[in-house]
């Protein structure tokens, strides 16, 4: 019973530990108007995700790649050359020391650009 204590007691200390956790969000290229007319649609909006898992802190698994890998994925999938309005959102959640997770999601509209003449020049003070 004695061996016992010192797992019991790790138990104890990592239960009473709250649950780690949280979301972020980035956009990378919104559609301005001063580009939009450059660029064509592709498809359908697109969405990759990776996630990565922890067992113990010792054993991990799943998919790990980077945003950037995570675009260039959406972009091979889609024919596209550049994600408009697109989104980067990264979260986490797991319990210390016990089990622990990371996902990363990329979500965009995919287009290609269009060759073709600038837009007008505004006038100063005209209107937008």
């Amino acid at each position: 019973m004695r061996r016992c204590v010192p797992l019991l007691v790790l138990l104890v200390v990592s239960a009473g530990c709250a649950p780690l956790g949280g979301t972020t969000s980035l956009t990378l290229l919104a559609r301005s108007p001063a580009i939009a007319h450059r660029l064509r649609p592709v498809g359908e909006r697109t969405t990759e995700r990776a996630c990565t898992n922890w067992l113990l802190m010792l054993v991990a698994w799943g998919d790990e790649r980077s945003h950037e890998a995570l675009v260039r994925g959406a972009l091979e999938r889609s024919g596209g050359t550049v994600l408009v309005d697109a989104t980067v959102k990264s979260s986490s959640a797991g319990f210390p020391l016990a089990f622990y997770r990371e996902c990363k999601t990329v979500e965009g509209q995919p287009a290609v650009a269009v060759p073709g003449d600038p837009p007008p020049a505004r006038q100063a003070g005209g209107d937008p």
